[in-house]
C-alpha cells in the first residue's frame, strides 16, 4: 500500500513532540516530507515556509488552539488542506472543525487509516475542481 498512495508534503501541528514523531513515522512511507509545528500560533509561518499539501492539526494546544489556527491559516491560504486530528472525538467537534474550514476530523487512534482517508479527500477535491 505505501507505494500506491502519495500524500506529498505534510505539516503536523501538535504540542506534543512524541505524537508528532508518531505521525512522522506512521506517514513517512506515504510522504515526500513531514514538517512540524509545536503550536497553532506557528502554523501560518510553517505553511509559508513548507508549502505542504496537507496540514494535520491538533485541537487542544497551549497557546493557539487548532480550530482558531485553522481559521487563521485559511484566511491567509484559502486553498490549504487542513485535517483535524484529535483525541477528543465527537460529532460536535467534527462539526466545529468543518465550520472552521477543515476537510475532515479524525481520531488520533485511527492514524493508520489516515493515508487512505487523505487520498479519498484529495480525490473528491479533484473531482469538484474538474466540474
Amino acid at each position: 500500500m505505501p507505494g500506491r498512495i502519495s500524500l506529498g508534503k505534510i505539516l503536523v501541528v501538535d504540542d506534543r513532540a512524541d505524537f508528532r514523531k508518531v505521525v512522522r513515522d506512521a506517514l513517512a512511507p506515504y510522504c515526500t516530507s513531514v514538517a512540524e509545528c509545536a503550536d497553532g500560533g506557528e502554523v501560518v509561518a510553517g505553511y509559508t515556509r513548507e508549502a505542504p499539501e496537507w496540514v494535520l492539526m491538533d485541537v487542544r494546544m497551549k497557546h493557539v488552539d487548532g480550530l482558531t489556527a485553522t481559521r487563521q491559516l485559511l484566511t491567509e491560504y484559502p486553498k490549504a488542506r487542513v485535517v483535524v486530528l484529535t483525541s477528543f472525538w465527537g460529532r460536535e467537534l467534527s462539526e466545529m472543525a468543518h465550520r472552521a474550514g477543515a476537510l475532515g476530523c479524525f481520531s488520533k487512534e485511527d492514524l493508520m487509516d489516515l493515508p487512505a482517508a487523505l487520498h479519498q479527500i484529495a480525490a473528491k477535491i479533484t473531482l469538484r475542481g474538474s466540474t
